[in-house]
Parts: structure tokens; sequence; C-alpha cells
């Protein structure tokens, strides 16, 4: 039952399905996808901050967001420095806890 935040275009089926405890990102003021990816890294991570509760600890990455992770480098460092990684099934989802 724990709460997290979705990295994610807003896919219809994992959003109804995990509509009480997923949050997603990056989303806008309506809490809908906004409809394109970050320029970089720090636009990433701002926007990763921003849609991240700090009442919330897990941070997953979908298969359709993973490469965020390859694409982001900075960002990737930063959420190694401030997360441990949960669960991670190539190519399906990355699942991060903040410490």
């Amino acid at each position: 039952e724990a709460r997290f935040v979705l990295v994610d275009k807003g896919d219809e089926v994992l959003l109804d399905t995990f509509s009480t405890r997923a949050v997603l990102a990056p989303a806008g003021a309506d809490g809908t996808w906004i409809g394109y990816a970050p320029a970089d890294s720090d636009e990433a991570r701002a926007m990763l901050d921003a849609s991240w509760p700090a009442d919330v600890a897990y941070l997953v990455f979908t298969s359709g967001s993973l490469w965020w992770l390859e694409y982001y480098d900075a960002l990737a460092r930063e959420l190694a420095r401030r997360c441990d990684v949960v669960a991670s099934i190539d190519g399906l989802c990355r699942i991060l806890r903040r410490r």
C-alpha cells in the first residue's frame, strides 16, 4: 500500500491500477503528464523534485522512462547518492527508495 512517484508519460492502465498510490512525474499542475521530456538533467531533477513529496519514499521508472537514467546522467548520479535500488527488471522497470 506504499505510495510512489511513477516516472511515465501517463499510461492510463498504470494510472488506473495505482490511482490511489501513484503520483505521476513529470506532471503539470493538474496532475497529468506535461507532454514533453525534460531538456536536460537539471530540468529532469527539478521536475522529479517538484513531483516527489517528502512523505513518498519510492520512485518507479517504467519501461517507457528507463532511458532517463542513461540520458540524464547527472540525474542518475544524484539518484544513486540519494536512493537505494529496491528492484530492477531489465527493460521493464526500476524501483528506487529514498534513503
